[in-house]
């Protein structure tokens, strides 16, 4: 569906490569690109570009201006090759694009309306915000990069650290949109186990477990559904176990230095539970979903038991419902 798509907008009536295409996901089009004329390059500039992003339940697309100003007239280096595939010229593309961008714009902020909204019911939400800017991370569904929240719940003693923009909805979505990834992720931990200063969490163990999910989120595209199937999934994070301090460091990181983490316990606590979902996202569902560092024998219990072991933990954890979602260097094992 999506090459269907992505053929119906982007692609000219007579299968020619438009320059202003992002190459590296063309070769599934076209077998071979050509150069921009000059007189492409004078008329529709790189400005009207937007990348192709990667997620594969979304069509997405181009600046309509970029990716049929090419077919609006003759090229007069090739011959006329290419037809236009709408009859409304400039005027009828600049008048799609901004009612796009409308719509864009207002499910935007309905949707971090409602982050926020979510996100001061569970504590004091702090004013800053914490941007991962490692290029090595995936676009999100906006944001060029990751962006993180931090939340103090007096009542449990706890710090949030939570997504803020996994849930944005996609800005080259074609058609139907939805909120991004259908969900945020956090990592809850103690008060006394995380710095309130910028540049320290972005150095902290939890931060670091919390952007490697993430970004195994945004990469995979498909997460969402995974975490509806299986309810509770675990992982592998490599980059973490570097920060976690030296006599703690052997208890949840093997020989390889990746750490274990279970992803989707639900949150038992009669007073203040954290929600599954984030409530009133405009176009689609939204989950809440804890990241939660596990012990290296229990990672052992699921690697060789599989779901039936993931299963099992959860339930062990379940019996302490204070601390179910919390993670710490410093509780007890559960096996």
């Amino acid at each position: 569906k999506r090459e269907r798509e992505r053929e119906r907008v982007c692609v000219c009536v007579r299968g020619r490569h438009c320059s202003l295409f992002d190459a590296s996901h063309a070769t599934s089009v076209w077998p071979r690109p050509r150069t921009a004329t000059e007189r492409e390059k004078r008329d529709f500039p790189s400005q009207f570009v937007r990348p192709m992003s990667y997620h594969p339940s979304v069509p997405r697309k181009l600046s309509l201006l970029g990716c049929f100003g090419c077919c609006l007239g003759t090229d007069e280096s090739q011959g006329n090759d290419l037809e236009p595939l709408t009859r409304g010229g400039l005027a009828g593309f600049r008048e799609q694009e901004q009612q796009l961008n409308d719509t864009l714009t207002m499910d935007l902020a309905r949707s971090k309306q409602s982050r926020r909204a979510a996100y001061s019911k569970l504590g004091h939400l702090h004013d800053f915000s914490i941007d991962d800017t490692d290029e090595k991370m995936a676009k999100w569904p906006v944001l060029p990069h990751p962006r993180f929240r931090l939340i103090h719940r007096a009542a449990s003693k706890t710090i949030i650290l939570v997504s803020d923009g996994l849930s944005d909805p996609f800005d080259d979505a074609v058609g139907t949109n939805v909120n991004g990834f259908g969900m945020e992720f956090y990592v809850e931990t103690g008060v006394s186990e995380i710095s309130l200063d910028i540049t320290e969490i972005k150095r902290s163990w939890q931060f670091k477990l919390l952007s490697t999910v993430c970004n195994m989120a945004a990469t995979h595209g498909g997460i969402r559904q995974i975490v509806d199937s299986l309810s509770v999934l675990s992982t592998e994070a490599e980059g973490v176990a570097e920060a976690i301090t030296p006599d703690a460091r052997n208890v949840f990181s093997g020989p390889d230095n990746r750490v274990g983490a279970l992803i989707g316990l639900s949150d038992d606590r009669a007073h203040l539970p954290i929600p599954p979902y984030i409530d009133n996202m405009p176009l689609s569902t939204v989950k809440l979903v804890n990241v939660k560092l596990i012990q290296l024998p229990e990672l052992a219990m699921i690697v060789n038991r599989g779901a039936e072991g993931r299963a099992l933990l959860a339930d062990l954890f379940a019996a302490n419902a204070s601390e179910k979602t919390v993670s710490s260097l410093i509780r007890s094992p559960v096996v």
